[in-house]
Formats: C-alpha cells, sequence, structure tokens
C-alpha cells in the first residue's frame, strides 16, 4: 500500500499515519461519522478480523465552568431541536438530538438558553404494498428532566445548568 490509503496492515501501521482531527469536520460532541475503507486493486476480496477506530480528545483552554445540555425525545423521531443561544461550537440545535457545552457565565436564570421543539411532529409517509402510509403525527406532551417528569406541557424548555433533558411525545 501507499501513502494515499487509509488503512494499513499491522507491520505498516507504525511507518505510516494519516489522521485528521474530528474537529476539521465540525461534528458535535457524540455526532455519527462515517469511516471510509478504500483498498487497491477495487475488485481485491477482503477479510475483515478487526477494525479499530482510534479518537483522540481534542480540548481548549477555558478559565471557566462549561455547562453540559442534552436534548433528545424519548421516540428517536427526527423533531427538530433548537436553542436560543449557540454553544461554544456555534450550532444552536439539531435533529433528534442535541448536545452541547455552554459557558456557565453565559447561561444565568436571568438568561436560560431555550429549547424548543415542535408541539406537533408527522413523521414522512412509508412506502407500503397499497402506496404511501398514512402519516404517523405525534403530539408534545411534557419534558423529562435527568430521568424525572417535571412540571412543563409546553414545547419550550429554559435551561440554566447542567443536564439531560428529553421531550416526551405520543
Amino acid at each position: 500500500m501507499n501513502d494515499n490509503h487509509y488503512a494499513y496492515s499491522p507491520e505498516e501501521r507504525g511507518t505510516h499515519s494519516q489522521f485528521i482531527k474530528l474537529s476539521r469536520l465540525r461534528p458535535g460532541i457524540f455526532s455519527d461519522f462515517l469511516l471510509r475503507v478504500t483498498f487497491s486493486p477495487a475488485g481485491s476480496k477482503v477479510e475483515f478480523k478487526q477494525i479499530s477506530v482510534e479518537i483522540e480528545l481534542e480540548t481548549a483552554d477555558t478559565d471557566h465552568t462549561s455547562v453540559f445540555v442534552s436534548v433528545d425525545n424519548n421516540l428517536d423521531l427526527e423533531i427538530p431541536i433548537t436553542a436560543s443561544i449557540s454553544d461554544h461550537s456555534g450550532r444552536d440545535g439539531g435533529f433528534r438530538h442535541y448536545v452541547g457545552l455552554y459557558d456557565e457565565v453565559q447561561i444565568k436564570p436571568a438568561n436560560p438558553v431555550r429549547f424548543t421543539v415542535p408541539p406537533t411532529f408527522a413523521a414522512e409517509p412509508i412506502p407500503g404494498a397499497d402506496g404511501l402510509q398514512p402519516v404517523v403525527r405525534y403530539k408534545h406532551v411534557g419534558w423529562l428532566q435527568n430521568g424525572d417528569p417535571i412540571d412543563n406541557k409546553v414545547n419550550t424548555i429554559d435551561v440554566t445548568g447542567s443536564g439531560y433533558f428529553t421531550a416526551l411525545y405520543e
């Protein structure tokens, strides 16, 4: 193999390295990413015994405490989640699940991050034997905070500290 390939035998691993930093791809924390391995010649038969991915933790200097926030939903729906304030990486939301880090000094009870999910959500039609199946509608019915129900039935939640928040749909 030559330096244009990203996979090496155990013997070659020490002499070749093709590393990139995931921050170059700008994923959020816990984001999915695709690993593509190319072999030459293209028609080669390959058997995988083991694939290893080494991910180095990337950090930056900080002189303040960060607030960790995770927002998802109980049915793993592709709902949009929006935040009123951008996180450290510049993101202000995501789909299905969102994880972000905020400055503790940025988020105070007088200035919370407001997360919003749709009050109702319609899943995409599913092709079936009789054509497209009806759209399934879901309604937001509340929130969990760190696994416990909270008294909040609206589709927004104000966050002033670290926590795991789950939008409940039925």
